[in-house]
Order: structure tokens, then C-alpha cells, then sequence
């Protein structure tokens, strides 16, 4: 019908995992083949989150992503995760000690340690 179809650009916040060569980040689709739709490796995204500019909600995170941040968990009455944007907002400032990207939402499990990683 001549319509052109919209590729989603859905990233997510909190992993380096679809960066490109100098860590610009680069579109996520879901595999498609014979036998289906797969999800990215990391799993299906949640979301979207935290307004942009307009209003906008518009920030995404992997499941697997999200699940390792200490705040977030799931609510079983609600049926739904908790807690997730302050997550998000906590990870957008900091820096991960291996790769120096931010969204490094775990910190390390020694507690006089301040380091963070994805």
C-alpha cells in the first residue's frame, strides 16, 4: 500500500550490550524467522519510561536489565515491577567501573566497595 514500515529504536538504559563501535548506541529489533519472533538477546523490553522533553515517556530497559537493580522488584499483587524509574533515574548517574558507561545500577556486594557495574 506504498506505507513505509517504522523500525523500532528501542535501547536500553542500563546496558552497554547495544552499543556500536565507540559505544554510540545502535537499534534493537526482535529476530524475526520462520518460527517466530525472538527477543533481543537480553530479553524483551520494559517500558517505556521517564517523560522526555515533551512529555513523553520514552526511555526502555531490558526485563534482565532491570531485574539486577536492588530497588526493583516485582509486585505479586499488582502484577507489575516496582520501583523501576528510580532505578532508572538513579543509573543515568552512574558511571560503571569496567566499561566507564553510565546505567551501572549494581553495586559491588563488598560494602566498604564503591564500585558500580551493568
Amino acid at each position: 500500500d506504498g506505507r513505509r514500515k517504522q523500525r523500532s529504536t528501542r535501547l536500553c538504559c542500563l546496558c552497554p550490550q547495544e552499543r556500536g563501535p565507540i559505544g554510540l548506541p545502535v537499534a534493537v529489533e526482535p529476530v524475526v524467522s520462520k518460527d517466530g519472533c525472538a527477543p533481543p538477546p537480553l530479553g524483551h523490553f520494559a517500558g517505556p519510561f521517564l517523560p522526555d522533553r515533551d512529555g513523553i515517556a520514552s526511555t526502555w530497559v531490558h526485563d534482565s536489565c532491570v531485574m539486577w537493580c536492588p530497588e526493583v522488584y516485582f509486585d505479586q499483587r499488582k502484577q507489575r515491577l516496582k520501583n523501576v524509574t528510580s532505578a532508572l533515574k538513579r543509573g543515568s548517574y552512574i558511571k560503571c567501573n569496567h566499561c566507564g558507561l553510565k546505567g551501572a545500577t549494581v553495586g559491588c556486594t563488598l560494602q566498604q566497595c564503591p564500585k558500580s557495574y551493568h
